[in-house]
């Protein structure tokens, strides 16, 4: 922040900042250009994946910008603006701000959130409907599977060989529902304030070490090497490990989705280091890179940017996703791309307080998960990496 912004906020913000934090509502203020430069203490411990300076921006996509910060320049008034994205049920109300010399500086948002502290019978209803969309979609697929896998073992008895690339198609359609399905239910959640932390404590290196190895498997059937550091220091940290694993395969699915096909070697490095606040995974590839107009919206929601020889899920909302998981984490997301490769960098809070204390490795028997189709490894990398569910 500048020097003026600085002594903008102390002069006009504070007082407004101290009363904010003092009532238990969602609160965050915006600067002239509606971006996000603060949250009140509540709004930080509830809906930590709304605390991004492009939040209110974000969600405010389907309106003309220009038009709402006109209105906020002209009139003292409050007003409602629910947002516009899809599957989202969030109101933001915009409270302006003015100087001594009535010229606007800002505002106040309040996000009218459906969460089970402020509406309890909405938020039932809602996790319902979500485990449901979830049920709805998960049994008739699990039949499919299973139908695939009798059919492949008739196949090996009676040669049919014929059948076996619609096969692979079906099996990799069925994937694609399944990615599909439970992408869009993290992202609806997160939306409309009804994701919850499941923190673990882990031990960092080992926890990591067994979920790298098992990702090098997995990706070398596509010819990727991936290699990865992890760092010196062992460390003990709380986290939810199945929203890292989303994280993590979403960034690997894009990069080997957009390697170069014309590189010798095709190869994704993931770094790790840890300092005294967080623990930053830096994801990198030799890839194609994203083309600089691309670039600036990669984040948000229903945007796409896919090769056109390759079948996605085409949601849009991998990385979106990405970025509500990390906010989540208290931590923060980046990316930078140019023709040689692209880097993702992100955080994750080493303050985060785990109400289920206990040690975590990631998993348990490892030949059993490496044999679980429906683990978030397979179906998050279904869109590049092939497979039988067997």
């Amino acid at each position: 922040m500048t020097q003026d912004f600085n002594l903008l906020i102390e002069s006009y913000f504070q007082s407004i900042m101290d009363s904010s934090d003092l009532v238990p509502l969602p609160i965050a203020l915006v600067d002239e250009n509606l971006t996000q430069f603060w949250e009140n203490q509540y709004l930080k411990d509830r809906y930590p994946f709304l605390c991004s300076k492009d939040n209110v921006i974000s969600m405010m996509k389907g309106y003309d910008l220009s038009s709402v910060i006109l209105a906020m320049r002209t009139q003292d008034a409050s007003f409602s603006c629910p947002s516009r994205l899809p599957m989202v049920n969030t109101v933001l109300t915009f409270s302006p701000l003015h100087d001594d010399a009535h010229i606007w500086i800002g505002a106040a948002v309040h996000f009218s959130v459906s969460s089970s502290e402020l509406f309890p019978s909405d938020t039932n209803l809602s996790q319902k409907m979500l485990q449901n969309f979830n049920i709805a979609l998960r049994d008739p697929l699990g039949s499919i599977f299973s139908g695939i896998s009798s059919m492949a073992r008739r196949l090996e008895v009676e040669d049919i060989v014929s059948c076996e690339t619609l096969l692979q198609q079906l099996n990799q359609h069925c994937y694609h529902m399944l990615k599909s399905c439970s992408i869009l239910s993290e992202y609806t959640a997160y939306s409309n304030g009804l994701a919850e932390r499941n923190l673990k404590l882990i031990s960092l290196n080992p926890y990591l070490e067994d979920l790298f190895k098992h990702l090098q498997m997995v990706v070398r059937c596509v010819g990727i090497q991936l290699s990865f550091h992890l760092p010196s220091e062992q460390i003990d940290l709380n986290l939810d490990p199945d929203k890292l694993v989303i994280v993590l395969t979403c960034l690997l699915s894009n990069s080997i989705a957009f390697a170069d096909p014309d590189a010798e070697l095709k190869t994704i490095h993931i770094e790790v280091s840890v300092s005294k606040r967080s623990v930053r995974f830096v994801v990198s590839d030799n890839g194609l890179g994203i083309p600089s107009d691309v670039l600036p919206h990669v984040f948000e929601p229903y945007f796409t940017s896919s090769r056109e020889d390759l079948h996605f899920s085409h949601l849009g909302l991998g990385l979106t996703v990405c970025k509500m998981i990390v906010n989540h984490h208290d931590g923060d997301i980046s990316i930078f791309s140019s023709e040689k490769g692209t880097s993702v960098s992100f955080t994750i809070s080493r303050s985060l307080q785990s109400e289920h204390p206990g040690e975590l490795t990631f998993c348990d028997n490892p030949v059993e998960y490496i044999t679980n189709s429906y683990s978030p490894m397979y179906i998050y990398l279904s869109d590049v990496c092939k497979w039988s569910a067997i």
